[in-house]
């Protein structure tokens, strides 16, 4: 949480894990591409070649909804 999708895939590869786009969400005030929140959660312990989910934050206007978060879902995990 807290990085950039980039930045997230650098430092899990490192790390021999894998990332994937689960949902784009819009959400004030945080900086767009900055991701909100993951599956597992920070901490956990994961084996070698895990898939981390990750949520990131869309550019996506709060008047193109109804809520104060707009969902986008891209997939899930396996």
């Amino acid at each position: 949480k807290g990085l950039t999708y980039s930045e997230a895939e650098t430092k899990l590869r490192a790390s021999n894990l894998n990332i994937r786009l689960l949902a784009t969400r819009y959400d004030l005030p945080l900086r767009r591409g900055m991701i909100i929140d993951q599956t597992p959660q920070p901490g956990e312990e994961v084996v070698n070649g895990s898939l981390v989910g990750v949520t990131v934050h869309s550019s996506a206007s709060r008047d193109q909804g109804t809520s104060d978060s707009l969902w986008r879902t891209h997939g899930n995990l396996p």
